[in-house]
């Protein structure tokens, strides 16, 4: 899904309970918001959207 979107993967992490924590800068507001509902309709995922 992050093909979909142009951005760049600025973090990635793999907690001990197997839970990935990811982050992504998207500079285009509007595309970030349709990432962030798009990751909300995936099942066990959480999205967080932080404007700069």
């Amino acid at each position: 899904m992050a093909d979909k979107y142009p951005g760049t993967c600025t973090s990635s992490k793999r907690m001990p309970d197997g839970k990935r924590f990811m982050e992504y800068k998207i500079e285009d507001v509007g595309d970030a918001e349709a990432f962030q509902d798009d990751c909300q309709n995936l099942e066990g995922f959480t999205a967080l959207f932080e404007s700069l």
